[in-house]
């Protein structure tokens, strides 16, 4: 019998004894504010529930002329954290911070969230 992503989660939040701390409507207004709301779509990390690990933490410590994929990242169900750093950087050019319009935007959509210097992190579990 297979276990699908909604019980899969269950199970993990049971057996590790987190809570939720987002829902749709939470994680929608957060893409929609950057997509819609942020002078660029900042770089972002997310780890999963189902993953021991994510993709390189260290990719979100540094400045970065890439944007982050905001219009798709798969399924929200899933998302143990994701960390933010809205920050942009062109070659030869001094880095854009828009730390303060994201600390204002996770606060007008009451999105919970920890901020570590120039890095937010938005828990989807606890």
């Amino acid at each position: 019998m297979s276990v699908n992503l909604k019980d899969k989660v269950l199970l993990i939040q049971r057996e590790r004894g987190l809570y939720s701390c987002m829902n749709n409507t939470k994680w929608n207004e957060l893409r929609y504010a950057m997509l819609e709301e942020m002078p660029f779509p900042p770089q972002y990390v997310i780890k999963s529930l189902l993953s021991e690990s994510c993709r390189i933490e260290d990719e979100i410590l540094s400045d970065s002329n890439e944007f982050g994929d905001w219009y798709y990242f798969g399924s929200t169900a899933d998302i143990e954290w994701i960390k933010i750093r809205p920050r942009y950087k062109r070659r030869g050019e001094s880095a854009v911070d828009a730390s303060d319009r994201l600390a204002g935007l996770l606060e007008k959509y009451n999105i919970p969230y920890e901020r570590d210097g120039a890095v937010f992190t938005v828990y989807g579990y606890r």
